[in-house]
């Protein structure tokens, strides 16, 4: 989707899956609305974090084993994997 559409668009439409699912969250009243919700968080999260971070460090970085490193380095130590 980032090599279509850009990094932009894809950002908009995680942040889009995001707030969807926080809303779902917001309003459960039932076993599958907080499932819904809870799916939706785990697809934007992957939209807004993961994918775009490597993407970025791999065209903004000659070595990118480094750049890579210490992203996943951090990203451990604040426990965001």
């Amino acid at each position: 989707m980032i090599r279509k559409l850009g990094l932009r668009i894809t950002l908009l439409f995680g942040l889009t899956i995001f707030i969807l699912g926080f809303y779902c969250l917001y309003s459960t009243a039932s076993l599958f609305d907080y499932f819904s919700g809870t799916a939706l968080l785990g697809i934007g999260f992957t939209f807004l974090a993961t994918v775009p971070g490597t993407y970025v460090i791999s065209r903004l970085f000659e070595k990118q084993g480094l750049a890579f490193g210490f992203y996943f380095t951090i990203a451990k130590r604040l426990n965001f994997d």
